[in-house]
């Protein structure tokens, strides 16, 4: 963002040094893990552990870590056209998509309804918006799978109001990311469910 804003090459200089760190990270780690995508703060284990219904603070939002390096990725493709930085998150969407298209919805709408373990920051917004690059239909699947429709989406969707102490942190970017997800599929309860949240 700063090196939209002002030109400086300082901080694309920087940006690009660290997305080819990460991405000589990704590759060290190619045939270590689940996916040869893998990329993230914590080991593969908490992303398992969480498939298992881990509670915090055994783990700790592993996907919302894995957002912020995604959102990152992609911003600096977006803003600066690096182009590694697509490929980077790209392989990154490909091993989100290898854990989360194996598992049943009933599995899904336990796992995001985990406090704090569950949390993943706008991990559908991010899936949204690779599909809407890419248009790789696994990608807008995937999106789709991060859906908590058994807790604050589906009460929304009813426009049931059910935010008191609910975590803030947790739920504002998912509804960020279902109105993406409606951009790209155009299914009316994404948008419906977001207007209510906004409302209430």
């Amino acid at each position: 963002q700063a090196y939209a804003s002002t030109g400086d090459n300082q901080y694309k200089s920087k940006l690009d040094f660290i997305v080819a760190e990460l991405a000589a990270c990704q590759q060290a780690m190619a045939g270590r893990f689940s996916h040869p995508g893998f990329l993230a703060a914590y080991p593969e284990t908490q992303f398992i552990q969480l498939e298992q219904f881990a509670t915090y603070p055994t783990i700790w939002a592993p996907y919302y870590t894995c957002h912020k390096i995604m959102r990152g990725l992609l911003d600096s493709y977006l803003l600066t056209g690096n182009q590694q930085a697509l490929a980077v998150v790209t392989a990154m969407g490909d091993w989100v998509h290898s854990r989360l298209s194996r598992l049943s919805r009933t599995t899904l709408n336990r796992m995001w309804a985990i406090y704090i373990a569950g949390e993943y920051g706008a991990m559908n917004e991010m899936m949204a918006d690779l599909y809407a690059i890419t248009g790789q239909e696994r990608y807008l699947a995937t999106a789709v799978a991060f859906d908590n429709r058994q807790s604050l989406f589906g009460a929304c969707l009813n426009n049931q109001d059910i935010l008191t102490r609910l975590h803030a942190n947790t739920h504002v970017p998912q509804f960020l990311g279902y109105l993406r997800v409606f951009d790209q599929n155009g299914v009316p309860d994404y948008y419906t469910a977001t207007e209510n949240f906004w409302h209430m």
